[in-house]
């Protein structure tokens, strides 16, 4: 499955990673709280599915988004921390392994809260 990862940082204290696959896209935001600390820590982080046309899909739960919770954010800070800007193309090979690790991880979390028949993905 081809994707194409955007990252946009309008602020310190916010962080927007957007996934686009050929038939949707998923949309990944990221708050933050203690950002004048060296080690900012997740406020919350929400994860959204929409056309490409930026319809939002609907949750199996009937909502427009998935939260992830307290104790997602360690598993959830691992794969997340290494989906940067690159400044080194030595390491493009390592950098592509590493968005897979992220993308799959969101995929899984999508999976588990979303009914994706309705964007007709489901096999």
């Amino acid at each position: 499955m081809n994707y194409t990862i955007q990252l946009e940082s309008p602020e310190k204290a916010l962080v927007f990673k957007t996934i686009i696959f050929d038939t949707f896209k998923i949309n990944v935001v990221e708050r933050y709280k203690n950002v004048k600390s060296l080690d900012p820590v997740y406020n919350h982080v929400v994860i959204k599915l929409r056309t490409l046309d930026d319809q939002i899909i609907k949750t199996k739960n009937d909502t427009v988004s998935r939260k992830l919770r307290e104790d997602e954010f360690e598993s959830y800070a691992k794969v997340a921390q290494k989906v940067r800007p690159v400044k080194n193309l030595k390491s493009n090979s390592i950098r592509v392994l590493q968005e897979q690790e992220f993308v799959h991880y969101i995929l899984v979390k999508v999976l588990e809260h979303y009914d994706l028949s309705s964007i007709g993905m489901a096999g």
